[in-house]
């Protein structure tokens, strides 16, 4: 009978421990269960942002002076400089008018990191901003708390924790970044990411005060950034230097000698873009020219090496970047004290105003040097035939052609010394004006000659050597025309050139005058020997010798 008892109580405790073993099991399971069922059901969407998206707002606001980001001027020798200019670029790539747009085909795949420590790995493709998941996995299902989501399409290579983009992928290299708190409800929740280009874009636009030809490129001036490391722990990027200096960047072809004419009175020829990683210094870069031809010079391997203050910040992530030159002559001008400096020289000052711009330069010889003033005679003020010399002592020429080659504008205007001036051209170019030119040259200037009426002929000069001209001569008549350039002149001396000059030449017996009827244009016009007819009254502009 004991032995029955003692059976029965251990069945007893084997049936109670069975079923607290049980109940164990049933409330880990539970756990468990609700603890999966906490677990959040993501998914994503991507939108595509654009080349300076981050700037777009405040060039809005801020207008032109906010898209310069650096200046500077590079001497290229041959009388040529350039002023370069770092602006950012308002262009938007074609597509809908939207900040924010669908993104391109291709593999992507999200990375989910918690303090640090990746919790979860998604691959997939994306149709109209919704991604789609791939992978075995078909969806991240995280704990509520604190992530770090990294998303990037094929163009990054991942290795463990690091994101690697190689300068070969900068312009199609995306990887967007967004931090989210996952919380315990609702069911589903969102992840949306703002996918950034990974690289920075940089064109080259070339501008001239007339058509020119250049071939640029752009080149590594010192080693730069081959490829840009995102470790996904940190959040932080690093660069190594494996671009060699004197690499060629090159997007594509650079021949510039497509041009059109812009608002500012420039030619203006728009490259392609090179595409950079950020990181990169442009200062470590440089424009190369290996051919260049501009205001009658030619030039080949001409490098623009910026100064430090230009170019002189690393490029950001997702930047773009238009660097404008500016291919400027460096004109001479003639001071009050009768010495010669170019535009730009510091050791100018002191030497009273600039009085004109030098045509010719002097060859040791008196009085070889030939400048052009800076103004018209009393601007503004045309004279007629009457208020030219009424004596035609001067020598006759007998075509535009030979009317072309005279150049002895000094001894005829002096000629007429004997002449009774009733306030003509002649004593206007005599007189002190109030205005400001012709300006009196210093006392102490006994290189300078009295100012005079040009000849024809250096007219044309000035057409050739200062308006870059290209000559024509027709059969008929001889009448002398020809192309030219003048806009960059009219910057420099501060005024729009008018558009008809007397000369001191004559041609049977016909005073010629310098018409330029377009802004390209000029030619040498008579009164009865010209297929264009003679205007009735024109400027009249003086000349000096020095």
């Amino acid at each position: 009978m004991k032995k029955i008892l003692f059976d029965i109580s251990s069945l007893l405790i084997a049936v109670i421990t069975v079923s607290m073993f049980i109940a164990c099991s049933s409330d880990d399971n539970l756990d468990n269960t609700r603890r999966e069922e906490s677990k959040q059901q993501l998914t994503f969407t991507l939108t595509d942002e654009d080349f300076n998206a981050d700037e777009e707002v405040s060039v809005t606001r801020a207008g032109k002076q906010s898209l310069e980001v650096a200046k500077d001027t590079i001497d290229l020798g041959n009388d040529v400089f350039a002023e370069t200019t770092l602006e950012r670029d308002t262009a938007r790539d074609a597509k809908p008018a939207t900040r924010a747009v669908g993104m391109s085909n291709g593999t992507y795949t999200i990375l989910a990191y918690q303090s640090g420590v990746l919790k979860g790995t998604l691959k997939g493709t994306v149709t109209s901003n919704v991604f789609t998941a791939t992978s075995t996995n078909q969806s991240l299902s995280l704990d509520p708390g604190t992530y770090t989501f990294y998303c990037c399409n094929d163009k990054v290579n991942i290795s463990g924790n690091n994101l690697t983009v190689n300068r070969a992928d900068a312009g199609k290299a995306r990887i967007g970044v967004t931090t989210k708190v996952i919380t315990a409800t609702p069911a589903k929740q969102k992840v949306d990411f703002v996918m950034k280009h990974v690289g920075v874009r940089v064109r080259i636009k070339v501008s001239g005060y007339m058509p020119f030809y250049s071939m640029a490129d752009l080149k590594a001036k010192n080693n730069i950034p081959g490829s840009t490391t995102l470790n996904a722990t940190t959040g932080s990027y690093t660069t190594d230097n494996s671009v060699a200096a004197n690499t060629s960047l090159s997007a594509g072809s650079h021949f510039y000698n497509v041009y059109s004419k812009g608002s500012g009175n420039t030619f203006d020829a728009l490259g392609d873009y090179y595409y950079i990683l950020p990181g990169t210094d442009l200062l470590d870069l440089m424009v190369n020219f290996s051919s260049l031809q501009i205001y009658k010079k030619v030039m080949s391997n001409v490098s623009l090496n910026g100064s430090g203050s230009l170019l002189s910040a690393s490029t950001t992530q997702n930047g773009s970047y238009t660097l404008r030159i500016t291919l400027k002559y460096r004109y001479k001008f003639l001071y009050q004290d009768g010495t010669v400096w170019k535009d730009g020289d510091i050791g100018s000052s002191g030497h009273g105003n600039p009085i004109a711009v030098v045509i010719n330069d002097n060859d040791g010889t008196p009085h070889s040097g030939t400048a052009i003033a800076l103004e018209d005679i009393q601007p503004g003020n045309e004279y007629p035939e009457s208020g030219m010399p009424n004596s035609y002592s001067v020598s006759s020429y007998t075509s535009m052609q030979d009317a072309s080659n005279d150049k002895n504008g000094f001894s005829k205007t002096w000629s007429f010394n004997s002449h009774v001036y009733n306030r003509d051209i002649l004593q206007n170019i005599m007189i002190d004006t109030p205005h400001g030119y012709p300006v009196i040259p210093f006392a102490s200037a006994t290189n300078l000659s009295k100012w005079y009426l040009p000849a024809a002929g250096e007219w044309a000069e000035v057409c050739d050597k200062l308006f870059f001209g290209s000559v024509t001569v027709t059969p008929i008549n001889s009448i002398w025309s020809s192309t030219v350039y003048p806009d960059f002149f009219n910057y420099i001396t501060g005024g729009a050139l008018s558009q008809k000059y007397w000369t001191i030449s004559t041609v049977s017996y016909n005073w010629v005058g310098l018409n330029m009827p377009t802004s390209n244009y000029a030619e040498l016009l008579a009164k009865t020997y010209s297929v264009n007819p003679m205007p009735t009254t024109l400027s009249a502009r003086a000349f000096i010798h020095f």
